[in-house]
C-alpha cells in the first residue's frame, strides 16, 4: 500500500496510483482556517477517487495528532505528550485524551497519529533515531 501526503493528493490522483491512504502531516490543511465541514468534504472527494478504482478499496486517511487536532481550525491543542510525561503526574495525561478523542471523528478522521514511546532503552518499536541524541541505558 502506498501513502500520500495531503498537499499532492486529489481525487485524480487517488484514481491513478490507487493510493491506498493520505496523510496529512502538521500543518497540512485543506484550506486556512478550515472547518470540519471542509475537512469532511475533503476526506470524502479522496473516498470517492479510492472508491471509483477497478476494486474499489476504500483509503485510510490519517492526520498528524500529536498535540491534538492542531491541524483543524479552533481544536484544542496541549503540550507534546512526552512533555506531559516528564511532569511524572499521571493525572496530567487525562485531560487532553478526554478533551480531544471526539474531535477526529466530527472531522472526518478515523486514523490519528499520535504515537510517543520515547524511552530508547527499549528499542520494541525501533525507533531510537527519533531521539535527538542517543543514550547509554546502562549508566542509568
Amino acid at each position: 500500500m502506498t501513502q500520500t501526503e495531503r498537499t499532492i493528493t486529489s481525487t485524480d490522483v487517488m484514481k491513478q496510483y490507487c493510493s491506498g491512504g493520505v496523510l496529512s502531516g502538521g500543518g497540512s490543511v485543506p484550506a486556512p482556517k478550515a472547518s470540519p465541514a471542509d475537512w469532511v468534504g475533503m476526506v470524502n472527494e479522496f473516498q470517492k477517487g479510492a472508491m471509483s478504482t477497478r476494486l474499489q478499496i476504500p483509503m485510510i486517511y490519517g492526520i498528524d495528532g500529536v498535540h491534538g487536532l492542531n491541524n483543524v481550525y479552533g481544536a484544542t491543542i496541549f503540550p507534546h505528550n512526552v512533555g506531559l510525561g516528564a511532569t511524572r503526574d499521571p493525572d496530567l495525561g487525562a485531560p487532553p485524551v478526554n478533551a480531544t478523542k471526539g474531535i477526529p471523528y466530527v472531522a472526518g478522521q478515523r486514523n490519528v497519529v499520535a504515537r510517543a514511546k520515547h524511552f530508547v532503552g527499549d528499542n520494541s518499536w525501533g525507533e531510537e533515531f527519533r531521539q535527538g541524541f542517543p543514550y547509554n541505558h546502562y549508566f542509568w
